[in-house]
């Protein structure tokens, strides 16, 4: 007997049933439908339409790949597979598909992203009350992996200077 393949919820399909422990997965917008003004899902949702103005979900929310959404985002949990434009606060996790196109600053204290993901903004990861950031006061993109080389480098050249000095 084989199993059912699941899904990034844990459940096989968006129409299983409670009786497995998992909670139904709703579509609150199919494919080819378009929502404008705010949008409020509550229990784990999946988008596939198009939404412009605000969107809230007290649960799970999948924007799943052929959803567009242009808006600010307050969620529990979010996973993108499709198009986001605006800002991003989740309480608990972010997950970003290889799918996924997120245009505005994302907020969370888990991110994921798969590689392929696209994200042109800000990421902030929270933890116990702190807050950390990606960008300095400038804006401008930290590499933590470039630091030691950076560091490294102005070693060499002061040492070299004493050597010079000596």
């Amino acid at each position: 007997m084989s199993q059912a393949k699941k899904g990034i919820f844990g459940a096989s399909s968006a129409n299983d049933d409670k009786s497995n422990g998992k909670k139904q997965i709703r579509t609150v917008l199919p494919t080819g439908c378009s929502v404008e003004g705010k949008l409020v899902c509550a229990g784990p949702s999946r988008l596939d339409g198009d939404v412009s103005g605000e969107l809230v979900a007290d649960d799970m929310l999948l924007i799943d790949r052929n959803a567009t959404v242009v808006a600010n985002l307050n969620v529990r949990e979010l996973v993108v597979r499709g198009v986001v434009r605006g800002d991003v606060h989740a309480a608990e996790r972010v997950a970003l598909a290889e799918t996924a196109v997120v245009e505005g600053d994302i907020s969370a204290p888990t991110i994921s992203i798969e590689d392929g993901a696209q994200v042109a903004g800000k990421i902030e990861i929270r933890r116990d009350g702190a807050l950390k950031s990606t960008s300095d006061e400038t804006g401008d993109l930290q590499h933590p992996a470039n630091a030691p080389v950076a560091n490294a480098k102005s070693r060499n050249a002061a040492e070299a200077n004493a050597e010079e000095a000596a």
